[in-house]
């Protein structure tokens, strides 16, 4: 989904937009449409609300690269296997503060920021959704805008931070932050916003609370870390529950929730 958001609701006395950022693996443009429309469907009743769902999909700026290292495969056992790591571990790897792939999924965050912006007009309100990877580039975005000398600001300087004041509600699912932390001096500092949702579940091995980062984490009141089972009989016990946030309707209500409290 781009451009116009697909969705809108009449009868509507204010903006919001939703923008999900995927995480690692093989993704495609559309990724998020039926997330979008079970959130839309469950938001239906809400005549004061007028709804545009938009997605980040930046598996594109790194897969033509990983596809030239997947054909070199061929000699190797394991070739589902390694092809399953390489577009996850690589997707992690090639996400490093000192690549050019890291400037250009945070110069891509930073249109779709402005193009939201000019949908939302002057009084809309911003809701993000990240899984997975996808919740790292947005903290680090964040981070960078709120930290003037970050290390990330010298790589790519965003434009976007005058739209960020709008941001109501950050969602993460399966985030890695925990693991992440470890970059910086005895974990960092978390980002401010005004409420930081994030779910993880006990059987996911890729994300974990962000409270037990440090004392700063843990003593942020507008952070929340919720445990939440999510995915099939055959996900929701084991590390495949990392692919079904998305999917989950415990997270879809969640979400839902928190967009009609306001």
């Amino acid at each position: 989904m781009s451009g116009e958001p697909p969705f809108k609701l009449e009868n509507n006395t204010m903006r919001i937009a939703i923008l999900t950022i995927h995480g690692v693996g093989e993704q495609k443009p559309g990724f998020a449409d039926s997330f979008h429309q079970a959130l839309v469907a469950k938001l239906i009743h809400n005549d004061n609300l007028e709804v545009g769902c938009f997605e980040l999909e930046w598996q594109h700026l790194i897969e033509s690269q990983e596809e030239k290292m997947k054909k070199n495969l061929s000699p190797l056992h394991w070739d589902l296997t390694r092809r399953f790591a390489l577009s996850y571990v690589g997707d992690v790897i090639a996400y490093a503060k000192d690549t050019s792939f890291y400037k250009n999924v945070h110069s891509e965050l930073n249109k779709k920021l402005i193009e939201i912006n000019d949908w939302l007009g002057d009084d809309g309100k911003l809701y993000i959704i990240g899984h997975s990877l996808g919740t790292i580039i947005t903290f680090n975005f964040i981070y960078n805008l709120q930290n003037v000398g970050a290390m990330g600001n010298q790589i790519f300087k965003a434009t976007s931070v005058d739209h960020m004041d709008r941001l109501e509600c950050l969602f993460t699912f399966g985030s890695p932050l925990y693991i992440y932390s470890l970059q910086r001096d005895h974990g960092g500092r978390p980002i401010k916003v005004n409420r930081w949702i994030n779910v993880y579940s006990s059987f996911d091995v890729i994300g974990y609370p962000v409270k037990t980062i440090n004392d700063s984490f843990a003593s942020a009141s507008y952070i929340e870390d919720r445990r939440v089972l999510c995915g099939g009989l055959l996900s929701f016990w084991n590390p495949l529950s990392h692919g079904a946030y998305l999917e989950s309707k415990k997270i879809q209500n969640l979400i839902v929730g928190v967009i009609d409290s306001k």
